[in-house]
């Protein structure tokens, strides 16, 4: 499970968002909103975001946005490929541990920095700051790693 918070320029109050998180190693991760509204949104590694509500199904393109293929390379753990495109700071205290991550390249047009926190192997808590100054906190509480995928779900990732 995740909660969402949306901190965007053109809103008084942050959007707050929760669902389930999936994730399947070198396949995808799936983000299935709940609340306010029910979305999905699928990413994989050098593919467009793949969005869906129970009645409409939508897709951007690469250029739409540009994180959703470090989402994965966060998920993965594809540290040499996040560290093409990020300077990366660490702090670890116990198992619990924490990295700032900013960008180096291109990125530097749409992320101001992405925040990482966890335990052990588990990522927690992403935070997302976007140059525009909009920012997103994701709180992981529990996530289902390698679950069964619909036949659906598959062919979207």
């Amino acid at each position: 499970d995740f909660t969402e918070q949306r901190h965007l320029d053109v809103l008084a109050e942050p959007l707050s968002m929760s669902g389930e998180l999936r994730y399947v190693r070198e396949r995808g991760v799936i983000f299935d909103y709940k609340a306010p509204r029910e979305e999905t949104r699928a990413y994989r590694s050098g593919a467009p975001v793949r969005a869906g509500s129970p009645n409409r199904r939508t897709e951007s393109g690469s250029g739409a946005a540009p994180l959703p293929a470090f989402l994965i390379d966060i998920f993965e753990g594809r540290m040499d490929k996040l560290e093409r495109s990020f300077s990366m700071v660490w702090d670890q205290k116990g198992d619990t541990w924490r990295t700032q991550m900013t960008p180096t390249d291109s990125l530097r047009r749409h992320l101001s920095s992405i925040t990482l926190a966890g335990r052990g192997d588990l990522i927690t808590q992403i935070d997302i700051a976007f140059a525009n100054g909009d920012r997103h906190e994701i709180r992981i509480t529990s996530a289902r790693l390698n679950p069964a995928f619909s036949a659906a779900e598959l062919r979207g990732l």
